[in-house]
């Protein structure tokens, strides 16, 4: 099974790999061939700690499910704008634990679609909650890599050498925060400030990244091409982490409406 890659690196991949593209007219660099790393979904690993606590019941129990999952901001806002979705990953999740199917293999199925919704609402989320959804994804991934290198790129890239769950490494409120964002950013996209992208903005969007992509490629040279070949990174784990951090990190120096755009372009099925 192909998985899509965690949001900030699945963005981070295809502004790198377009970029090389250019460069280097290489065909070794598509798209569909980097599909192979997959995001944790916070909420659900919630659920599926409380179903494993000595104290909790063995077998699960829907009116639990219901109870823990309603203190996740993000299946809330699920629920509020598009229920039939919601019940769709209560299903789904619930079954599974009735399957008695692993935690990973429970966060490897639902991930997707959580994924794939986050995706889809960024194009209509608005400049500041689609910037500070992202700035939360690369604090986690900078608290991550405090752990160690090794953490941060197995969180970032778990196709290559296994997954980590990054609950078990961050905080309770650094939890809280990262759900906050997600929760923030979903919601906004059907506020009445909504964001429409428009053509123009993503030719900016494109012409805003290239003096970082030059940058980046001055500042890494060979080793920029890691990020498209994260299975040649073996030594040079740190390094990975340090580069799809420093991407985002040029992408927020920019006024926020810039990054914002660069955000919503590089996750667009366009």
């Amino acid at each position: 099974m192909a998985f899509i890659p965690l949001i900030s690196v699945l963005g981070a991949i295809i502004i790198v790999a377009a970029y090389l593209l250019t460069r280097k007219r290489s065909k070794a660099l598509r798209i569909g061939a980097l599909v192979a790393a997959f995001a944790i979904v916070v909420a659900l690993s919630a659920w599926l700690r409380y179903v494993q606590q000595p104290a909790a019941p063995q077998t699960v129990s829907d009116s639990a499910f219901d109870a823990t999952m309603s203190r996740i901001p993000l299946y809330r806002a699920i629920l509020d704008h598009d229920p039939a979705t919601a019940q769709q990953l209560r299903d789904q999740v619930v079954a599974m634990e009735r399957q008695g199917r692993s935690e990973q293999e429970k966060i490897d199925a639902i991930q997707q679609q959580i994924l794939l919704i986050s995706m889809q609402r960024l194009q209509q989320t608005p400049d500041a909650e689609a910037v500070a959804y992202m700035r939360s994804n690369m604090e986690m991934t900078a608290a991550l890599q405090k752990k160690g290198d090794d953490v941060c790129f197995r969180y970032l890239f778990p196709a290559v050498k296994g997954g980590v769950n990054p609950v078990r490494y961050l905080t309770q409120d650094q939890i809280n925060s990262r759900m906050a964002a997600d929760a923030d950013m979903y919601n906004a996209s059907f506020g009445a400030n909504k964001h429409s992208v428009t053509e123009a903005e993503r030719e900016k969007a494109h012409h805003d990244l290239q003096p970082i992509l030059l940058r980046m490629n001055e500042r890494y040279g060979a080793d920029l091409d890691l990020m498209a070949h994260p299975e040649k990174a073996q030594g040079k784990e740190g390094q990975l982490c340090n580069m799809v951090q420093g991407l985002w990190q040029e992408v927020f120096s920019l006024p926020m409406a810039s990054a914002a755009g660069i955000i919503r372009y590089s996750v667009s099925s366009r």
